[in-house]
């Protein structure tokens, strides 16, 4: 049965659970049952996860050690130019050459957060990047306006390759001291260790089930 998914993008399913349709509603509509739909979902989800977790277990953690080496493992160049302050980054396609320029004004703790988000979509083949000539990027998580971008739901693929490449989770386990709470000065801490923003390591909380 969920062959008959194969052709269906994540984003069209959310966007009619996003309407307010069940997952019974969804399937219906594709002929499926709600178990179809549910592993469609999860597998959704699953995939980026897996993707950075197999790079780890391969590799010591390094975070930038890890980026360099993905970025040349996909042959990307990456070169720091002057950029409108709301683009962080742009990914570029010319023939077999892929080059990601970055601002050079962004804050220091943005940077390998927007390198592993662009990566994920380049390791997760996402098509609206690898095939258009010039892929301008903004990092959003896509709380209230998932429906508004043609291709959120690879957004959002690529910001969970992104947490876990970055943030591994057995490696923030063992660095928090609470086993539920966190305190501003942990969180604070937490982000410098990772190299990231704080809003990046509360996201990655917040899925890990953990209060701050």
């Amino acid at each position: 049965m969920i062959n008959k998914l194969k052709e269906v993008s994540a984003s069209e399913i959310f966007s009619f659970i996003n309407a307010g349709a069940t997952l019974s509603d969804v399937a219906k509509k594709y002929d499926v049952s709600s178990i179809a739909i549910h592993k469609k979902i999860k597998y959704f989800y699953e995939r980026p996860k897996k993707k950075a977790i197999k790079f780890l277990e391969r590799e010591s953690f390094n975070i930038s050690d890890n980026i360099s080496f993905l970025l040349k493992k996909n042959r990307i160049k990456k070169e720091e130019t002057n950029l409108p302050a709301s683009i962080p980054a742009i990914f570029e396609k010319k023939g077999t050459k892929n080059i990601i320029l970055i601002n050079k004004n962004i804050e220091e703790d943005n940077y390998v957060f927007i390198l592993a988000h662009i990566l994920g979509h380049v390791v997760l083949k996402h098509h609206h990047v690898l095939e258009d000539g010039r892929h301008t990027e903004k990092i959003s998580f896509f709380e209230k306006n998932q429906v508004e971008n043609k291709y959120f739901s690879e957004e959002i693929q690529a910001n969970i390759f992104a947490l876990n490449l970055v943030i591994p989770e057995k490696i923030l386990k063992s660095k928090i001291k609470s086993s539920s709470f966190l305190e501003i000065s942990e969180i604070k801490d937490l982000s410098t260790y990772f190299k990231v923003p704080e809003t990046v390591l509360m996201r990655r909380l917040h899925g890990m089930n953990y209060s701050m």
